[in-house]
C-alpha cells in the first residue's frame, strides 16, 4: 500500500523524529522487552517523540503490525 514510516536520527539522543508517508494510525514504543511504554496517535508528516528520558539501549516503535528499531544513546 506505499505506507511507510521512517525514524531519524538513529541512534538519537533527545529527540526522534517519526515520518509517516501517508493516514494515519497509532504508533507504540516498546522496550527490548517487549514492553509497551508509550502510545499514540500520529498522522502522515512528521512527529517529534521526545527520548531524552530513556535510558540507553534499543527500543523499537510499531505500526500498523510492522516494527522499526531505533537506538536511544
Amino acid at each position: 500500500d506505499g505506507v511507510g514510516i521512517s525514524l531519524l536520527p538513529t541512534p538519537t539522543q533527545d529527540v526522534l523524529n517519526i515520518s509517516l508517508s501517508q493516514g494515519f494510525g497509532m504508533v507504540s514504543c516498546l522496550d527490548s522487552k517487549g514492553f509497551v511504554f508509550h502510545s499514540q496517535e500520529i498522522e502522515a508528516g512528521k512527529t517529534e517523540l521526545n527520548v531524552s528520558a530513556l535510558t540507553a539501549g534499543v527500543y523499537f516503535i510499531r505500526h500498523a503490525g510492522t516494527t522499526w528499531k531505533f537506538i536511544k544513546l
